[in-house]
């Protein structure tokens, strides 16, 4: 008797699960397709209007609900000196400053069709020391000291709407050292 009311109640169970499975509505797998990105960011540096270098990076970014983010790191480290230094003093100590560029991209299909396309870009410079001994009165596109100098560049840029081979620009900014323009165009190709 006591397998008999066991047995039952197993059945039952069973039965309320399944009726449970088959109340969830189905899931929507549609959603969840990655679409392969190519996605090419050139920082375009002008002097005036002519253009003094063009600096092209292209990555992999996939499309996908769960915004995966594609990272490209490129640069080097500049040992910069510090302490004192001379003829009798070698107390010198070099500490490392990163020059390069970062770049991180997030893409999304977006409703209207296209995709929405998340940048972080960051592009660090070097300017050499002065060569002239003397200070001068400063200008821009003159050098500051007779040290080094490190400048910079950095944008969030987010929710750039792009279709399949469009190209935008997406910044633009002055340097306030140098005087020059820089222009960041973004393209994107959908990958097969």
């Amino acid at each position: 008797m006591k397998n008999t009311k066991y047995i039952a109640g197993c059945i039952a169970a069973v039965l309320v699960m399944a009726a449970i499975a088959a109340a969830r509505p189905p899931q929507d797998n549609s959603k969840d397709t990655t679409t392969p990105l190519q996605v090419t960011i050139i920082f375009n540096e002008y002097d005036g209007s002519k253009r003094v270098s063009t600096l092209p990076y292209q990555m992999a970014c996939n499309a996908a609900p769960h915004q995966d983010t594609s990272s490209l790191r490129l640069g080097l480290r500049v040992p910069i000196a510090t302490g004192s230094s001379g003829k009798e003093q070698t107390n010198t100590q070099y500490i490392y400053q990163d020059v390069g560029t970062d770049i991180d991209c997030r893409a999304t299909a977006a409703p209207e069709g296209g995709f929405l396309i998340g940048l972080g870009l960051k592009r660090n410079v070097i300017y050499p020391p002065s060569q002239s001994p003397k200070p001068t009165e400063w200008a821009p596109g003159s050098p500051l000291t007779d040290r080094p100098i490190f400048g910079g560049f950095e944008a969030q840029v987010k929710n750039l709407l792009l279709r399949d081979g469009e190209t935008v620009q997406a910044a633009t900014a002055t340097d306030p050292v140098s005087g020059h323009v820089w222009k960041i165009d973004v393209s994107l190709k959908v990958g097969k």
